[in-house]
């Protein structure tokens, strides 16, 4: 009788931690999902920025060539009113 008592324990037991196991593993599914996830839209987040980066580079790049265009018409002018 002891040892069918003892043999109910360990089955329970080993049940529990079965239980256990199979928690953790959809745990673990979840979150190698969540990291997924995260992962893509850490890439179109990055994605974003880099085209905004370009446009803005792209923008900066134009206002200095008129601002520089409108220096070097300020500079004629005023070298044209000197003279």
């Amino acid at each position: 009788m002891d040892e069918s008592l003892g043999k109910d324990v360990y089955e329970d037991k080993i049940r529990a931690l079965q239980e256990s196991v199979f928690s953790l593993r959809l745990s673990r599914g979840v979150l190698l999902d969540l990291l997924h996830q995260s992962q893509i839209q850490q890439k179109k987040e990055t994605e974003t920025l880099r085209r905004q980066n370009a446009g803005l580079k792209k923008q900066v790049g134009d206002y200095a060539r008129q601002l520089w265009e409108k220096n070097k018409r300020i500079c004629e002018l005023e070298k044209h009113v000197k003279s």
